[in-house]
């Protein structure tokens, strides 16, 4: 049977002996056939727990990146040399200019590093830049920039494309995958800085409307009001989502509100994790 694998490489923890954690995410997925690197933490850390659980570098399709935030770029320059096959896909925003920027902070450099960028420059003609829905595999979507449809829903955080703070980043590097399943569709997210459910209504009206089965990744609800929140449960019930791998960035507080919400299907998808899904 051909299934969809994930496997964390990197996530903020770890309960797997012999594995590390820090504050990034990196997903190894295997799609039938064909395998993507999605994210790369902040680290080469993803390369050395990768090695660990026995993941093959040399079948590498494509490397996806979410945006341009270092925690999901900085470990670009770990992959070394591409294998012959593979490629890249990017957003242009996410070269963008990027800090966190907080009344009570020195501003903080947040975008992609230097040697990533460095890295990617190298690549050349292997990188290709989304600007639209891709379909990278049969049946395997990239989002391309996701459209912000609810008035609830903001990019999470104090974001700017400069140190001083006077223009706001609106993050439209932000992307996501959108993979059909037997059980339905599997979205893995990155930080969604888009809004999770903006994220959905993106796939929904992109991909027919399916049965949307598992949600994975960050989520970005560290700072979410309580409406946020409660809209947030609300429209994950409306889609019927019967697993919530709540990550990296959705706070520990909103992943406590989500388990208690959905006891069985809400969980912490650590460094180490596992999981497939039939295709059909």
């Amino acid at each position: 049977m051909t299934r969809l694998r994930f496997t964390i490489l990197v996530e903020n923890s770890t309960h797997q002996p012999g594995l590390q954690a820090e504050h990034g995410w990196s997903v190894w997925i295997e799609w039938g056939e064909q395998t993507f690197l999605f994210d790369t933490g902040q680290t080469g850390l993803w390369l050395q727990n990768a090695q660990r659980l026995g993941v093959k570098l040399d079948r590498l399709n494509g490397v996806i990146l979410s945006h341009g935030h270092y925690d999901h770029t900085g470990g670009l320059p770990a992959l070394g040399q591409l294998p012959e096959q593979a490629q890249v896909f990017v957003h242009p925003d996410a070269f963008s200019p990027k800090y966190s920027v907080t009344p009570k902070t020195v501003a903080r450099d947040i975008g992609m590093p230097e040697a990533s960028r460095a890295w990617l420059k190298r690549q050349g003609g292997r990188v290709r830049m989304v600007r639209e829905p891709w379909e990278i595999a049969p049946g395997l979507w990239l989002s391309g920039p996701i459209p912000r449809l609810n008035d609830f829903e903001d990019v999470g955080g104090p974001f700017y494309l400069d140190a001083e703070g006077k223009s706001p980043d609106p993050l439209m590097d932000d992307m996501a995958l959108g993979m059909m399943t037997r059980a339905g569709l599997v979205v893995l997210l990155g930080c969604a800085h888009a809004g999770v459910v903006n994220t959905l209504q993106h796939f929904s009206s992109l991909l027919g409307r399916p049965l949307v089965h598992a949600v994975w990744g960050g989520m970005h609800l560290l700072h979410a009001s309580g409406s946020r929140l409660e809209a947030t449960m609300q429209a994950f019930e409306q889609y019927h989502v019967q697993q919530l791998g709540a990550a990296h960035c959705t706070g520990f507080a909103a992943a406590a509100t989500l388990h208690s919400r959905f006891p069985g299907r809400c969980f912490v998808p650590h460094a180490g994790t596992r999981w497939e899904f039939a295709l059909p």
